[in-house]
């Protein structure tokens, strides 16, 4: 499940980038992080399709991978809360936007995942 979980928002996560580079104009490379993030969870993901014996790590990966992304974006959603009770103007809100949407993106799979991990772990014990 969690390797379907993860080609899910794998495409999500490279939407976002791609969505965030051509609003910037397609100028501002950096834009296109959340779609890094996403191609490598799609690696971990095809991979694991590939070799079920490795899957357990590489989704364990493709979590960790994750959160590194929430935490490095997860500035641009308090950014975007914080100007919604100020009435502030955004400084970059293309950026602020794609952050945010990245950074609820991101929780969205770790909870996906440590679910998946939840119920696997159940199952195992289930079964001896």
């Amino acid at each position: 499940m969690m390797v379907n979980v993860s080609l899910f928002y794998s495409v999500i996560f490279i939407a976002i980038g791609v969505v965030a580079w051509a609003v910037t104009g397609m100028e501002q490379a950096t834009a296109l992080i959340p779609a890094y993030f996403g191609a490598l969870v799609l690696v971990f993901a095809v991979i694991s399709r590939l070799k079920e014996g490795l899957r357990r790590h590489l989704m364990h990966a493709a979590m960790a991978i994750v959160l590194l992304g929430l935490l490095g974006s997860v500035g641009g959603l308090f950014r975007f809360i914080g100007s919604l009770f100020t009435g502030a103007e955004l400084a970059r809100p293309a950026a602020v936007y794609a952050q945010s949407v990245f950074a609820v993106a991101s929780m969205g799979y770790l909870y996906a995942g440590i679910r998946s991990f939840i119920d696997a772990r159940k199952q195992r014990e289930a079964q001896a």
